[in-house]
């Protein structure tokens, strides 16, 4: 039994210390990939700035949206047009899309002057139609800005950047050429990728002798039980990040491959709180979901969802303040909702929450990265569903989802 258990035990350090080279290479990889997609994007206070020194010009500052003046568009094209930043207007009541000559340079020639919708449409790749159609419906119906990546036929990308404006009933905005941050966001996307396939291996193997090492322990009553306990969890952590970061990287303009099973959701629900959260924590949770309630979906992509939810839940409420489950039917929906009491997210800081690398003011001491709810955003999308949050500063939030039931 000795035996066993030291040759149990020295596999498993080996194999930690095996693991660490390939999870310090993934997590520089992904920091690269967090540096470079946020160089590429302060160009709001810059945008602010230009905007502010002119009359009659709608103002964006901290993504909030003033629409009762009319911009200036001629004046803003010549400002523009010392730059490498072109404008762009679309009527909804012609249903026309208009560029400056700059975005005609931008685009090498496939958007000039006026074009039809119809026309636009056939110039974006399928896999940007989808959330091109949600950005332009949010900016529509909330008056927020609108910020949106666009994948054209022409082998090149460009960032859109707008409001709408009810005066002149057209979205307008401006365009930047983000090409090249896109194919270097591409190949750090390859080499995670490739470091994450290289930790599942090692990372597996580990989890499996934690879990041998624990039942040998138990039958001997050893005081290694906890620490053994400890790092299973700790293991469980570094799988699901290194999901979340390998979703992240590819799922922008890709399309989620789904295996979709039928499960009942509170067997999900409990089999993540056990797996993937310490006794303590489960202590806090509590369950409000019908055990009819089942849903067809991508299992293991589901669980990315919830652990994603309820791991923030956890992280930014008090230790000893409750966490709700629950979940309810809505219509032909089944929606799922993780609710807590800890600090609140503002109102303006809500619609910017699911996206990538964003991170609240108030929780930039606490440890993250940024991608857990962009992944949860592109989950939830894959499955035709919806999501959100509900909160208030100093009185909790309500993150929740919506699948449709299965038929």
């Amino acid at each position: 039994m000795i035996g066993r258990r030291h040759c149990s035990f020295s596999i498993l350090a080996g194999l930690f210390a095996q693991v660490v080279v390939g999870a310090n290479e993934f997590l520089s990889a992904t920091l690269c990939l967090h540096i470079s997609t946020q160089e590429a994007m302060p160009v709001t206070k810059w945008i602010t700035r230009v905007i502010k020194q002119m009359h009659s010009v709608a103002i964006i500052e901290n993504n909030s949206v003033k629409t009762d003046e009319i911009w200036d568009l001629d004046a803003l094209k010549k400002t523009l047009s010392c730059s490498d930043i072109g404008m762009w207007t679309y009527n909804v009541i012609n249903k026309v899309f208009t560029g400056c000559e700059k975005v005609e340079e931008i685009t090498d020639g496939s958007i000039s002057g006026i074009i039809p919708l119809r026309n636009m449409l056939r110039l974006i790749y399928s896999s940007s139609l989808r959330k091109a159609f949600y950005a332009f419906h949010a900016c529509y119906h909330n008056c927020s800005l609108l910020q949106l990546e666009v994948h054209l036929t022409v082998d090149k990308w460009i960032l859109m950047r707008g409001i709408y404006n009810p005066k002149s009933c057209q979205f307008q905005g401006l365009i930047f050429d983000i090409s090249e941050r896109k194919i270097s966001d591409s190949n750090v996307s390859t080499l995670i990728a490739k470091l994450g396939h290289e930790l599942r291996s090692p990372l597996t193997t580990i989890r499996l002798y934690t879990q041998q090492s624990i039942k040998i322990a138990q039958n001997i009553n050893s005081e290694i039980i906890p620490l053994l306990e400890t790092a299973d969890r700790q293991i469980s952590r570094i799988n699901t990040l290194v999901d979340d970061f390998m979703l992240a990287s590819t799922a922008e303009g890709n399309a989620l491959e789904l295996r979709r099973t039928r499960f009942f959701v509170k067997d999900l629900v409990k089999e993540t709180i056990v797996d993937y959260f310490p006794s303590e924590s489960r202590k806090r949770i509590s369950l409000r979901i019908s055990k009819r309630h089942a849903a067809f979906a991508d299992r293991e992509k589901i669980i990315q969802v919830l652990n994603n939810y309820v791991g923030n839940a956890l992280k930014y409420s008090k230790e000893a303040s409750r966490i709700i489950i629950r979940s309810q039917e809505k219509k032909d929906q089944l929606v799922i909702s993780v609710q807590d009491f800890g600090i609140g997210i503002g109102v303006e800081e809500q619609k910017s929450i699911f996206q990538k690398y964003y991170r609240c003011k108030n929780v930039l001491a606490t440890k993250g990265y940024g991608i857990g709810l962009f992944v949860v955003r592109e989950i939830i999308e894959a499955h035709n569903g919806s999501f959100g949050v509900r909160s208030k500063i100093g009185r909790g939030s309500t993150f929740y989802f919506s699948i449709p039931f299965p038929k």
